[in-house]
């Protein structure tokens, strides 16, 4: 899975999602599921947080520019030293973000056990409208399904596959 598949679940709200009503066995692997994108969720904020000290972004320099914005909220002129951290600034973020999309494209693996499609459609029921602070979510419906799949919940065994017309033979 792409690192930046991994936030698009977690942005998603995808660890709000209950497991009450499948058997105890696919509930321990939504259990597993939460947790293994929790932790790659942590490594990927602890790669970009290097990402952005390896370009000079550390707390002093980023008091400096918050005192730069504090000066230019209140309209009032830079100096010529105040000029170049902006303007160093600006390369530093072009940088960090070039660096940031190569994190996102890369890929990291989960190491968690597939469920049944009926147990995932069960899961997807008990997870529609789900309550996320103000908002109704349906948690495991639009992207997340796209997103899991294969990965998480597989297709049906009954599910007859399309088959090749083969000539026959005379």
């Amino acid at each position: 899975m792409k690192k930046q598949q991994v936030v698009e679940l977690i942005n998603s709200g995808i660890l709000y999602i209950s497991s009450h009503d499948i058997a105890p066995e696919h509930a321990y692997k939504v259990f597993q599921l939460k947790r293994a994108l929790q932790k790659a969720y942590e490594q990927i904020e602890d790669e970009r947080k290097e990402i952005l000290k390896s370009v000079g972004f550390n707390d002093e320099f980023n008091e400096k520019l918050a005192a730069i914005n504090a000066k230019r909220r209140k309209s009032e002129p830079l100096s010529m030293e105040e000029e170049k951290i902006v303007a160093q600034s600006s390369k530093m973020h072009s940088k960090a973000n070039d660096l940031l999309a190569q994190l996102h494209k890369d890929s990291l693996e989960l190491n968690i056990k597939t469920i049944p499609y009926d147990t995932w459609r069960e899961l997807q029921k008990e997870n529609r409208n789900k309550a996320v602070g103000d908002k109704e979510l349906d948690l495991l419906g639009g992207p997340a399904e796209v997103l899991l799949a294969d990965i998480f919940w597989r297709e049906p065994e009954n599910t007859e596959k399309e088959k090749e017309v083969k000539p026959k033979k005379q």
